[in-house]
């Protein structure tokens, strides 16, 4: 989609947000309970050869990141300043659901949360297994 939108993880019903409303870098990106609140809205820019950067709407220059540009299962999301880094790609495939998985350009693995509904857990990058908790939907914000 075009503008922002709130993605929410299928498994845990949870959605993506910045911890505590946070901008700068390090802040963590966890799942928690959908409010439509600033924190939980993202743009999807493109970043060329079918890649997106994943921006926050508080601050459109921190993108979702992964940590120390790990290439490890379970390695944390975090909000950084967009440097182009190949950790900080995202490639959207849509599945047969309407919903959309999204693989990390620098290690091919997926943008993971946990199938818990549980608020305040980061999320992760692990190896794609096409299972609910990589799996998510957006819906446009105004």
């Amino acid at each position: 989609p075009t503008g922002f939108s709130t993605v929410m993880n299928a498994a845990s019903g949870r959605c993506l947000d910045a911890r505590s409303a946070g901008t700068a870098n390090g802040t963590v990106v966890q799942q928690y309970a959908c409010n439509t609140t600033t924190a939980q809205q993202w743009s999807f820019t493109a970043a060329g050869d079918g890649y997106v950067r994943i921006d926050n709407r508080n601050n459109t220059g921190q993108v979702v990141d992964v940590a120390d540009v790990s290439t490890a299962d379970n390695a944390p999301l975090q909000l950084w300043t967009w440097s182009g880094g190949t950790n900080q790609q995202w490639q959207p495939v849509k599945e047969s659901s309407g919903r959309y998985h999204f693989i990390a350009r620098h290690s091919g693995k997926c943008l993971s949360a946990a199938a818990a509904a549980t608020n305040s857990i980061q999320l992760t990058q692990r190896t794609c297994d096409n299972s609910p908790a990589q799996s998510f939907t957006a819906t446009p914000q105004p």
